[in-house]
């Protein structure tokens, strides 16, 4: 039987504000890890590590739209307060 994700993104988008228009930051991402995996994101600079490793934990500004889900220890980031 295989273990569930502690940390699981599905379909992950994130835009920022940029005066009337929208600029997509991040476009689709998956990431599903299990309990004792790492993962290692690589890619060029301004690729969108950072801003999707940032909204895993939702440290953008309000400003920021983060789409898809996000569940850590099966619960919802998404939902949760930002005191939470």
């Amino acid at each position: 039987m295989a273990m569930p994700n502690i940390v699981d993104a599905s379909n992950l988008t994130v835009d920022f504000a940029a005066g009337r228009r929208s600029l997509r930051a991040v476009c689709g991402v998956d990431i599903a890890l299990q309990p004792g995996e790492t993962l290692g994101l690589v890619g060029e600079s301004g690729s969108g590590k950072s801003v999707t490793l940032r909204a895993l934990m939702r440290l953008h500004p309000k400003s920021a739209r983060i789409g898809g889900s996000i569940a850590v220890d099966g619960h919802d980031v998404l939902a949760m307060s930002p005191a939470q």
